[in-house]
């Protein structure tokens, strides 16, 4: 299993990266299942950033190809700049 923690990006914007990017099938549950993956979501309590709070999600790839998947939202939820 391989365990994500993000900040400031909404899981639904997650789960639509996993989605469209990656071919994942939503599930009716809130997870994503894919190609040798599945990722589940916990909302996690806001993260304090100096005076204010971001939104939190733990995402918890399984699967043999969780690593890749894993590796991709990654990257693909970094931001860069401002």
């Amino acid at each position: 299993m391989t365990t994500l923690e993000i900040r400031n990006v909404d899981p639904e914007v997650l789960r639509g990266y996993l989605v469209a990017e990656l071919g994942g099938e939503p599930r009716p549950d809130g997870s994503v299942r894919g190609q040798g993956w599945r990722a589940t979501f916990l909302r996690l309590p806001d993260a304090p950033v100096g005076a204010l709070t971001v939104p939190a999600v733990e995402v918890r790839f399984a699967g043999e190809g969780s690593g890749d998947a894993a590796a991709f939202l990654a990257r693909r939820a970094m931001r860069g700049g401002g």
